[in-house]
């Protein structure tokens, strides 16, 4: 079984669990990424064109859809809730490690990317080749990563976090592919405002 297969059953199965669904990062990171875009001088408009990367079942979707964005959702399994697909535009389902444009069938990319708790997710040596597939889709991207190994991977018996590093890591490593516009080191994940080269 290839990487890509046993990692789409593995998030089928984990999102079958309620408690899996219970929080949502992208959601609650919605107001930062705000804020970040703010300090930054980062201007959107109305219906500026938003893609969620890794946007599971869709409540950081509904939030940025909440704050004015056109949201695409972007996954490599499709668990969407009916009210995320209502208030998405658009929807890719593959591993970000793939590489891609947005655009493809879809029209042109996005103003801004947003990708919250799922870098840590992916196997390490794919993690840098996501982050480039994101950046070839959207003008900026607004990344959060956990730096903690997960505690809902005991559910299935197998580990969600697979790359569990320190901000100085991440920053480091980002740095060599992209420009790093903003840089946080938030005590127990990192956040980072990119854009291409």
């Amino acid at each position: 079984m290839s990487i890509r297969d046993s990692e789409q059953e593995k998030y089928q199965d984990i999102w079958a669990f309620p408690q899996y669904r219970a929080h949502s990062p992208g959601a609650v990171a919605v107001p930062r990424f705000l804020r970040v875009l703010a300090e930054n001088g980062e201007q959107y408009r109305d219906g500026e064109r938003v893609i969620d990367f890794g946007c599971g079942e869709g409540q950081g979707s509904i939030a940025l859809h909440a704050a004015g964005f056109s949201v695409c959702g972007w996954d490599f399994v499709d668990v969407r809730s009916k009210e995320a697909a209502a208030a998405m535009s658009g929807f890719v389902r593959q591993p970000l490690w793939v590489p891609s444009r947005m655009g493809d069938g879809m029209g042109q990319g996005a103003w801004a990317g947003f990708c919250v708790d799922v870098l840590e997710h992916i196997p390490t040596e794919f993690t840098m080749l996501s982050i480039d597939t994101m950046l070839r889709s959207v003008g900026v991207l607004y990344l959060e990563i956990s730096n903690s190994p997960d505690s809902m991977g005991a559910l299935i018996g197998q580990p969600l976090h697979l790359t569990v590093q320190p901000f100085t890591w991440w920053r480091d490593r980002i740095k060599e592919i992209a420009t790093v516009l903003d840089a946080r080191d938030l005590m127990g994940h990192s956040a980072f405002l990119v854009e291409s080269r």
